[in-house]
Formats: structure tokens, C-alpha cells, sequence
């Protein structure tokens, strides 16, 4: 009868020490959700405002030409995740009092410039250490622009201030061709290469 007993009672240890285990993993479970709630949760949320808050004010200081149909989706995504990053460099960063971001039209291209009054900080250094590190925020909008034909530039220097612009050519479909200047050939030009 001994032997039934021991194990009755090591089977009601066992339990125990499971309940134990259920009800200490259910608390964690509980802080976990909690601390979701409170950390990741909120800043996701505050980070969604954000982006609307942002694509608002985007809307409102692009030029009127390139709101419909003058930029590509491409262009549109590049040029505000380029502002997002900048932003967002000078936020965690920058330790920036003000901060001035001009988007407008000229001479047939878009051209954005973030500009603060931050920390600075030395360009092709911390360039190549994010590169590495596999952060790749300015380094990746980069290739964006890049890669639509624009052009991207950083400046900065230890004690500031930072400019990030950006400059993106307008958006022309296949099927229209620009004016050549070489197409016109003046009329005694034309008759002396005829003789």
C-alpha cells in the first residue's frame, strides 16, 4: 500500500508544482499584454496618427502640379518615406529645436529639403556605420530616389545643421515626346545641305 501512497503523493506534487507553473506562465502572459498595451501597442497607434498626420500635411505643401498626375506611386512613396526617415533620424537623433521641410516644383522636377538645427554629424561615417549595421533608412531612400532618376544628397557636420534633399524629375509619359532643340534646322541650313 506504500507504494500507491508515494505515488499519490508525488502525483499531487506534480500537480501542484503545475498549477503553480500555469498560473505564474497566465501572470507573465498578463504583464505581457499589459506591457503590449502600454508600449508597442500605443506607439504603433501614435505612429499610424502620425503617418495620416503626416500625408495630411504632406498634401497640403506639395505643389499643385504634382498632386494628380504628375508623380508616379513610386515617386509619391519614395518622397515620403525619405521625409519619414529624415524625421525620424531628427527625432531620435538630432536633438533638433526646429525643423523645416520645403517641397516644391521648379524647372520641371520636384525638389524636397529637410533641414534642422540639430546636433549634426559626420555624413559618410555614420552613412557607412548604419550600412553595416543594416539599418539603411537615408541609405535605402537613397536608391529610391536614385533609382527614379532623382537625385539625393546629405549634408551635415558636427554641430549642425543636417539638410537632406532630394530633387525628382516630372513624370512624362512614353507616348509624349519632348521638343528637340536639334529637330529644327533653319531654313538656309537646310537648303545648303540640299545643294
Amino acid at each position: 500500500m506504500s507504494p500507491v501512497i508515494e505515488r499519490a503523493v508525488v502525483l499531487e506534487r506534480s500537480a501542484a508544482r503545475e498549477r503553480s507553473l500555469v498560473g505564474a506562465s497566465e501572470r507573465r502572459l498578463g504583464r505581457l499584454a499589459f506591457d503590449l498595451h502600454d508600449g508597442a501597442l500605443q506607439n504603433i497607434a501614435a505612429l499610424g496618427t502620425d503617418l495620416f498626420l503626416m500625408q495630411k500635411q504632406l498634401c497640403e505643401i506639395v505643389p499643385e502640379p504634382f498632386k494628380p498626375g504628375d508623380m508616379t506611386p513610386s515617386q509619391k512613396i519614395a518622397l515620403i518615406r525619405v521625409v519619414q526617415e529624415a524625421l525620424t533620424n531628427i527625432r531620435e537623433h538630432a536633438n533638433a529645436t526646429q525643423v523645416r521641410i520645403t517641397i516644391r516644383e521648379r524647372g520641371g522636377h520636384v525638389d524636397a529639403r529637410i533641414e534642422d538645427d540639430g546636433a549634426g554629424f559626420h555624413v559618410a561615417r555614420t552613412l557607412l556605420d548604419s550600412a553595416q549595421r543594416g539599418r539603411l533608412g537615408l541609405v535605402g531612400g537613397s536608391e529610391r530616389i536614385r533609382l527614379l532618376g532623382g537625385k539625393f544628397d546629405v549634408r551635415s557636420k558636427p554641430g549642425g545643421p543636417t539638410i537632406v534633399s532630394l530633387s525628382l524629375p516630372r513624370w512624362r509619359p512614353l507616348g509624349i515626346e519632348r521638343p528637340q532643340d536639334d529637330a529644327v534646322v533653319p531654313a538656309a541650313a537646310a537648303a545648303s545641305e540640299l545643294r
